[in-house]
């Protein structure tokens, strides 16, 4: 027996799903042109670096940049917020930060003897978070924790509609 000719409608779905994901294509290939262009307005000779970049941006990931200091890692983040209208924070990992200096915490308010919520740069969503190979595991783990996660606990949900860049300095290697 044979097979009867195929469903129009079907080829015809088939067909508007591959048009629309080709005109997408062409959107985010655009978005990413001009994006990469803004920022090369200010980061010069890092072209790979910011086409990696985008291409977390896009994919809603993480970023782990690792080099010497001094290489615009920060200016790099700081202007693809810029560029995409996002908000940007910066963490300095020193090993007396603590896990809520990040992520924020409940504080008594007398006047209205209620706790209140003061956010933490976490909520940000763009975060660089420098040096964390200096911080204390604990404090490392509510950072990794959080970005794993997208919320702290049942109460706060935190997005992440950009990268979180993070930086770790190579370590030292011998006189």
């Amino acid at each position: 027996m044979r097979p009867g000719p195929p469903d129009r409608l079907l080829t015809s779905r088939v067909r508007d799903t591959i048009d629309h994901r080709d005109q997408l294509m062409a959107d985010v290939n655009a978005t990413s042109k001009r994006l990469s262009a803004n920022i090369e307005r200010v980061i010069i000779g890092k072209r790979q670096e910011i086409m990696l970049v985008l291409a977390a941006f896009f994919s809603e990931g993480h970023i782990l940049l690792e080099d010497v200091p001094g290489v615009a890692k920060t200016m790099l983040a700081r202007a693809l917020a810029s560029s995409v209208g996002a908000t940007f924070k910066r963490v300095q990992c020193t090993p007396d930060l603590l896990p809520t200096d990040i992520t924020g915490c409940s504080i008594f308010n007398q006047k209205t003897t209620e706790f209140e919520f003061r956010h933490g740069p976490i909520f940000a969503q763009i975060v660089v978070a420098d040096e964390i190979n200096r911080a204390t595991p604990r404090t490392q783990a509510a950072l990794l924790e959080t970005m794993g996660e997208q919320g702290l606990g049942r109460r706060h949900d935190v997005r992440f509609d950009a990268a979180v860049p993070r930086h770790r300095d190579p370590e030292p290697r011998g006189p």
